[in-house]
């Protein structure tokens, strides 16, 4: 009953926050993240010519089939939470905790789950309201859904990124930064909320992680919340990756902060050693121009990781494309030209956002010129 009565004052307050955050500013902004990207130097992929650029124009952007998998189960759990099938979702979230499966390309289908709850149509006041009132409607169906409750912070956390924008510090506004902070606060509210009920769930902490960059937790407070995810779920790398992200100068970290911490999570008893050192950097690749060069992560390291995800996870093409791209910057020509064959004239999206840079990077494979 006690629990009853939290929910229903967080229930008062958020859709009071939810109303008032409907102002002047940008309600189809979306902000995939809270940290804004570094500007660091500009990689070997500045002099890209117009032959490349046309080049470019020729590749064909494929989805392989583990991304269409997802797709399809991104589908059905979003279709069954709008339908709010709250039973059904529960049982799946239950049956994926205890299975602890993966997609075939090593992907926990618990996380999933939780980005697929989130997946709405449009990144609005409207989305988001109409989405905390499912939630809510599921908690008062379930009160001890522990998944409800995490997928409901997962939208605080999300609706809190929305209204920060994707600016850095000097360029966020003081009403962006109080609407950021004030509903990651609903997040962690309803977090704790959540911690004690049944279904120990590691996305519980991945989520809790994201609130702390925004909170800026002191580091030995993180880390405690890191430990406590790991020892649940040793190889849960999507929690191992978020601490790293929280490492960047640019969030809570400073140089050399998060290549610490991979190298440490490297060697980490019960990880997955060079393959989570590699998962790490896969995603550290996006916030620099060269991540050896500029975020002097370990090529070899990064090499061996990625040789054991086309090795573990055959089907799932993106590591290939991962591999082309990370050979290129980490100067290994002839990994970089049996990636590149490999690939012919296909390309992911997810690791190739402009197609004229795997020209010039292929160009460079073939003669070792930029």
């Amino acid at each position: 009953m006690g629990r009853m009565k939290n929910i229903s004052r967080l229930s008062a307050l958020s859709v009071a926050v939810f109303l008032a955050a409907c102002g002047d500013e940008d309600k189809a902004a979306k902000a995939e993240s809270p940290l804004p990207l570094p500007t660091g130097k500009s990689g070997p992929i500045e002099n890209i010519s117009k032959e490349e650029r046309l080049k470019a124009e020729d590749l064909k952007p494929v989805k392989d089939a583990v991304d269409k998998e997802i797709a399809r189960f991104d589908i059905e759990v979003r279709g069954a939470f709008e339908e709010e099938r709250f039973a059904k979702l529960d049982l799946l979230a239950r049956e994926l905790r205890d299975s602890k499966a993966l997609f075939p390309d090593g992907s926990w289908k618990l996380d999933h789950f939780y980005g697929a709850l989130n997946h709405r149509s449009e990144w609005t006041d409207e989305a988001f309201i109409a989405d905390w009132n499912r939630f809510v409607k599921w908690i008062d169906t379930t009160p001890d859904s522990k998944t409800a409750r995490i997928g409901l912070a997962s939208c605080f956390l999300a609706y809190a990124r929305m209204g920060r924008g994707r600016g850095t510090e000097e360029e966020v506004t003081a009403r962006e930064k109080a609407l950021y902070l004030e509903r990651l606060g609903m997040a962690y509210d309803v977090l704790m909320g959540a911690k004690m009920l049944p279904d120990p769930d590691p996305c519980w902490h991945e989520v809790m992680a994201h609130v702390a960059i925004g909170q800026r937790w002191s580091p030995e407070k993180f880390d405690e919340l890191i430990k406590e995810g790991l020892d649940m779920e040793p190889t849960f790398w999507p929690l191992t990756v978020s601490r790293a992200l929280s490492l960047l100068p640019t969030a809570l970290g400073k140089e050399g902060d998060w290549q610490a911490y991979a190298e440490k999570e490297s060697h980490r008893r019960g990880g997955l050693g060079d393959e989570g050192y590699a998962r790490i950097v896969c995603r550290m690749m996006f916030h620099y121009a060269d991540v050896f060069r500029d975020g002097h992560a370990s090529w070899p390291k990064t090499r061996d990781g990625l040789e054991i995800l086309r090795t573990k996870y055959p089907d799932a093409m993106d590591f290939v494309n991962y591999t082309a791209r990370m050979a290129c910057m980490g100067r290994d020509r002839e990994l970089a030209q049996e990636m590149f064959a490999q690939m012919g004239d296909q390309y992911s999206t997810t690791v190739w956002r402009n197609p004229e840079n795997l020209v010039h990077l292929r160009n460079w494979a073939e003669t070792g010129k930029w």
